[in-house]
């Protein structure tokens, strides 16, 4: 009777308060602070206009690029190779790229006459590059399960048949129908990237910085002026993300008419010698790898090096020392980061298999825009809000709760991604043979449906935690600095001038995080093996 119940009205409104308790929380915060708001003060602030333009430019900049890329490398490039580019936490590559590309880094130590001074700290086209690097492999993934969903192969089949090359029918009929199936991943990407907090705080221009970081630091400040400014600023925030939102869209539209256009007539010169201009941006995906296995060397390096100076290839001495220093200091925040990544990835994986099995009763048309809403929200803002309700909630004890709370809309988000596509595809024969055999609909999932879509299932969880992991913001903000995880410690860590601290921290963020989706996924492929097998 209880399961029943669940199922039908019980189920719907309890995945419907889950699901949306977060977001309502947000917009009650909004509401209680609209008497705060004061875009005078905002617009008058020195270097306003900066900050504004500096994040548009970067998140322009980022999507575009990161567009280009996917259009010419989805079809050649491998997926196998990118989940381990997607593995790496934000923080920790970070780290490890700077160590690299600025001036006094190990790249040019390794090529010595080389002197480029374009990627120094907290220079934008440092944090342009670092984003490109994390976000293109993340596109890249995400387009090759787009092209699961469509024809693409008899499309080239189709197109040479007609008369036209294999080049000009993937850019004329595929990449359009690419796009559009790309079109939330890429205002993912645009939001992200114009309210990106911790990346920022290490790579981007301070004086003065992005719009979203100077609302952090806004909301840092205890002054009621500062906190108005905050709450002001999440909104401009939210309104220019609407805005990039729209420039996707145009994006997509002028290929799209582009395409229409070239079907019926020839691809003109200067089109055609971009074409080949742009397949040197197919070199990118290529560069992220290299790129990530020389940040982990780098990485590996510093934190057991003594007196490594500039321009000395290797350090005068190797020693563990920092690690015997910090072991004791390191362990606490590892275990918090695991235990809270735990408990959110089973709660996110949980949600989200209740909310497709009732979307597949329901037939519910927009629960993924419902589901990924948080991802095309700056997070800032949701942070701002969540924490003004903990304020009047009057909660003193529960700040590991809220900080657990505040994980959960964006490890759902990345979950439903992963599970969504396979539970969609799933023979739901299976399920009804159980019904016919007696068992009841919850009963025929866990004996037959869990185990078929074991794979799927440990992969979701697999990136649920892994973002729980790398969650900044909201651990700090929320828990009140109370809450000490490993992402935090590294960016406490990483503020300081002492390297090998931050390399340390840096490569605990990283082994944590990669040991979570390397166990996982490959327990994934276990489980999925031996679920087809029988």
């Amino acid at each position: 009777m209880i399961v029943a119940q669940l199922k039908t009205k019980g189920g719907l409104a309890l995945a419907l308060l889950a699901l949306g308790l977060p977001l309502i929380a947000a917009v009650l915060g909004l509401l209680l602070n609209l008497r705060q708001l004061n875009f005078v003060a905002l617009l008058s602030y020195p270097g306003i206009c900066t900050m504004i333009w500096q994040g548009l430019l970067v998140a322009i900049v980022v999507t575009v690029i990161a567009t280009l890329v996917v259009m010419v490398s989805s079809y050649a490039i491998s997926s196998s190779g990118l989940r381990s580019i997607i593995a790496i936490p934000n923080l920790a590559f970070t780290v490890g790229i700077l160590w690299l590309i600025t001036p006094t880094g190990w790249l040019w130590r390794l090529l010595p006459g080389i002197e480029v001074d374009l990627f120094d700290r907290q220079y934008l086209l440092t944090f342009i590059l670092i984003l490109l690097l994390k976000e293109i492999p993340f596109l890249l993934f995400m387009s090759h399960r787009a092209l699961q969903q469509i024809p693409h192969q008899k499309w080239l089949i189709i197109g040479q048949s007609q008369g036209h090359s294999k080049a000009k029918t993937w850019w004329l009929i595929v990449i359009p129908a690419l796009l559009k199936r790309l079109r939330l991943p890429l205002m993912v990407v645009a939001v992200y990237s114009f309210s990106v907090i911790d990346i920022a705080l290490l790579a981007a221009p301070q004086l003065p910085s992005t719009l979203a970081v100077q609302v952090f630091e806004w909301q840092l400040n205890f002054t009621p002026d500062a906190r108005r400014l905050a709450y002001t600023g999440g909104l401009v925030l939210l309104a220019l993300s609407g805005l990039l939102c729209l420039v996707v869209i145009g994006q997509e539209y002028l290929i799209g008419q582009w395409s229409r256009k070239r079907l019926s007539s020839q691809v003109s010169r200067v089109e055609r010698l971009a074409l080949k201009l742009l397949k040197g941006l197919g070199a990118l995906p290529v560069l992220t790898r290299v790129f990530g296995i020389l940040a982990l060397g780098a990485l590996l390096a510093q934190s057991v090096s003594r007196g490594w100076f500039y321009p000395a290839i290797l350090p005068a001495d190797w020693t563990l020392q920092g690690w015997l220093q910090e072991w004791s200091y390191i362990w606490p925040g590892v275990i918090s980061a695991l235990g809270i990544a735990l408990i959110v990835g089973l709660l996110s994986v949980l949600l989200v298999t209740v909310l497709l099995e009732l979307k597949r009763t329901y037939h519910w048309r927009y629960l993924a825009i419902w589901v990924l809403l948080p991802l095309l929200v700056p997070q800032i803002l949701l942070v701002l809000s969540w924490h003004q309700m903990t304020n009047y909630s009057g909660s003193e004890a529960g700040y590991w709760l809220w900080v657990i709370w505040s994980h959960m809309p964006f490890s759902v988000a990345y979950a439903y991604l992963v599970l969504a596509p396979q539970e969609h595809a799933f023979d739901q024969r299976y399920v009804l043979v159980g019904r016919a055999l007696g068992y009841s609909f919850w009963r025929s999932w866990w004996r037959i449906k869990r185990p078929l879509l074991a794979g799927p299932l440990y992969l979701s969880l697999a990136l649920a935690m892994f973002i729980s992991v790398t969650q900044y913001v909201p651990t700090l903000i929320l828990g009140g600095g109370r809450v000490a995880t490993v992402t935090t410690d590294l960016m406490a860590a990483s503020s300081g001038i002492n390297t090998q601290l931050a390399a340390i921290y840096a490569l605990m963020q990283w082994l944590l995080a990669t040991g979570i989706l390397i166990g996982l996924t490959g327990l994934a492929g276990q489980r999925g093996s031996s679920a087809g097998e029988q």
